[in-house]
């Protein structure tokens, strides 16, 4: 296995802040155990059903130019949704002239990690995207809301990929939710690059009785390879909704661990993946009870036609302090192909006795029997499969709280319907 590109890259990098007093801050050291640990590979546990290979055999280029020049589709900016202030990245940097600034939040873009908002939790940097992310990222986004604030619009981070060469994205992003404070954020991910390689972690914090409703929308180009980091901490009372609908991509994999280290804490996890060709998606998701009286939910929907594949990682865990746990774990999947195929592994680690949690995974065909009552009541054999399709995803649109984000899912969801003629 030969890194020797994403050598070169940091060597670049390190060129290029040359006489930057506080830029390094522990990037060579993350690096070089990235360099020792190598990319994840078919023989190691959480990460044998998708393949890296193409992340090492293809030569990358990082960025350096944090400013655009306008080499994206303009259209890309433009906002279907209303009354939603926009973040714009660009290839991975923060575009503040493009951006509109939403009201009562502190936002910087620096060059040093922003661990000081999370000085009571330690910041994970256990797998090789994490500490590719801290040695890459050349500054780092944060976004605070203060405390006892309702934050009623939306706010949309806004990834672009765009150029024809193959580049490689850190984007370093910070999230901070204050005491008895509440926001919604959407994450949008675009673009029509050649060959890109997105690898992005975010830090999120929820403190006491905080809120946060976050939702991720990708449909980037079909060369784009995507690895999403999620750490999630969350204080006494806070509630944390996390739904991501994802479309497009050749190769997605989202790491989410989310921690509920105090009482009362909750979290609603779903998703809806739509693959096809040979696109492949991968979810691992960890929640951790770490206190009493905590609850969350999982629920996992993919949809899989051609050749293309998905893996479904769950683990819930309780301490032995979690007692109160209330917990529920879902992964169903609809094959619409003989040749698409999907890895579920659901798994509870309970080392509480006083809980309640269950979980489960279905895979399978659409019901031949549903299909054949449709045709019975006049509907042609397309029109059978779009209902039936429509009703699997159903459940995943209704747990979109705002309606104007609900719909504009739902329409990508509609295109895609018609795109591969199930309609």
């Amino acid at each position: 296995m030969s890194l020797n590109n994403y050598q070169s890259n940091f060597d670049k990098l390190l060129e290029h802040h040359k006489g930057s007093s506080n830029f390094n801050l522990g990037r060579e050291k993350a690096f070089a155990r990235f360099i020792k640990m190598g990319f994840p590979n078919k023989k190691m546990e959480g990460w044998r059903f998708t393949d890296f290979s193409s992340l090492i055999n293809t030569n990358y280029k990082i960025q350096l130019e944090e400013k655009n020049k306008g080499n994206f589709d303009s259209s890309f900016l433009e906002n279907e949704l209303d009354g939603v202030d926009t973040l714009v990245f660009y290839n991975g940097h923060y575009q503040k002239d493009l951006s509109s600034i939403p009201k009562k939040t502190k936002i910087t873009y620096k060059s040093h990690q922003r661990k000081e908002i999370f000085s009571h939790s330690k910041i994970s940097e256990q797998t090789p995207f994490d500490l590719l992310n801290k040695a890459f990222s050349s500054k780092s986004f944060s976004l605070e809301v203060k405390p006892n604030i309702n934050l009623e619009k939306p706010i949309r981070l806004l990834f672009i990929s765009s150029g024809k060469n193959s580049t490689m994205s850190n984007p370093r992003i910070f999230l901070k939710i204050g005491s008895s404070s509440s926001a919604t954020l959407l994450e949008h991910h675009v673009g029509d690059a050649k060959n890109f390689f997105q690898n992005c972690s975010m830090f999120t914090l929820l403190e006491k009785n905080a809120g946060l409703d976050y939702i991720k929308v990708q449909k980037n180009s079909a060369k784009t390879k995507n690895v999403f980091n999620y750490n999630v901490d969350q204080g006494k009372d806070s509630f944390f909704s996390f739904s991501q609908f994802l479309q497009g991509s050749q190769l997605t994999r989202t790491n989410l661990n989310v921690k509920l280290n105090d009482e009362n804490a909750s979290c609603s996890i779903s998703s809806l993946s739509l693959t096809d060709e040979k696109r492949h998606n991968d979810d691992f998701i960890v929640v951790n009870h770490k206190h009493s009286n905590c609850n969350s939910s999982q629920l996992f929907k993919n949809i899989l036609q051609d050749q293309s594949s998905g893996v479904f990682t769950g683990k819930t865990i309780v301490s032995k302090q979690a007692q109160k746990t209330d917990s529920s774990q879902y992964n169903k999947n609809l094959l619409l192909s003989k040749s698409s195929h999907m890895n579920s592994n659901p798994q509870l680690e309970i080392h509480a006795d006083d809980v309640k949690c269950s979980h489960g995974s279905t895979t399978g065909e659409l019901d031949l029997d549903a299909l054949f009552y449709l045709r019975s009541r006049g509907l042609n054999s397309r029109q059978a499969t779009s209902l039936l399709v429509r009703g699997f995803a159903e459940e995943c649109f209704n747990k979109i709280k705002i309606k104007t984000l609900s719909l504009h899912i739902k329409n990508i969801f509609n295109g895609w319907i018609k795109e591969k003629g199930l309609n």
